[in-house]
């Protein structure tokens, strides 16, 4: 993973806000359903009801193309596995503000009274008000876990800035390689992602346990 180049052209990210995600979202979503049939499938499943969420800014077109390639993809899925597959009778498509709220007010059973919910991922916020348990207005926005944390973290990036070694519970010398190397890739947001995944056991070991 470290030893990937993030910086190439095929390397794609935040397919959900770029204006050409059309091209890409059919194979990514038939992959996530593939791999969810076949876990589903080795624990006996034999059918299964599928809800689908997408940001409310979403345009109609998008909408309406998202929607199109879910129904698409299940076909498929239902022909090649031998499941049935098939969209939820009600609401099925929901946006991902409405769906984190309902979350709260249907599985924990909790009012939305006066209630704003915000659900932060790590590209897209998606925001949902809520007046007696009904919907008021939802938002989506391109501003979430990724500018709280890896836009403030990329510009002090450097050679010389310290507290990096202890961030990651690096070497010094691990440190230096991990700044030449993130502080400035076209794909940064990507990179840096990945980095953190494929590390995170040995972050948490060896640097924030150690506070």
């Amino acid at each position: 993973m470290d030893s990937f180049d993030f910086n190439q052209d095929y390397i794609i990210s935040e397919i959900k806000w770029k204006s050409e995600e059309i091209a890409y979202q059919s194979p990514l979503l038939k992959q996530l359903s593939r791999l969810i049939a076949a876990q589903a499938a080795q624990e006996g499943v034999e059918s299964i009801e599928w809800g689908f969420t997408y940001p409310s800014a979403f345009s109609q077109g998008q909408q309406n193309n998202y929607e199109v390639t879910w129904e698409e993809l299940l076909n498929e899925l239902t022909k090649i596995s031998g499941q049935n597959h098939k969209p939820l009778e009600q609401e099925a498509l929901r946006t991902e503000s409405v769906a984190f709220a309902q979350f709260f007010g249907d599985v924990l059973g909790q009012d939305l009274v006066h209630t704003t919910c915000v659900d932060i991922g790590g590209g897209t916020s998606d925001i949902s008000v809520w007046q007696d348990n009904h919907l008021v207005h939802q938002a989506s926005v391109p501003y979430a876990g990724r500018d709280l944390f890896h836009q403030i973290l990329q510009p002090v990036l450097k050679p010389d800035v310290h507290f990096i070694d202890e961030i990651f519970g690096l070497s010094s010398d691990e440190a230096k390689v991990f700044c030449d190397r993130y502080s400035s890739p076209n794909n940064f947001n990507l990179s840096l992602d990945n980095y953190l995944r494929g590390n995170a056991e040995t972050i948490l070991a060896s640097g924030y346990r150690k506070k």
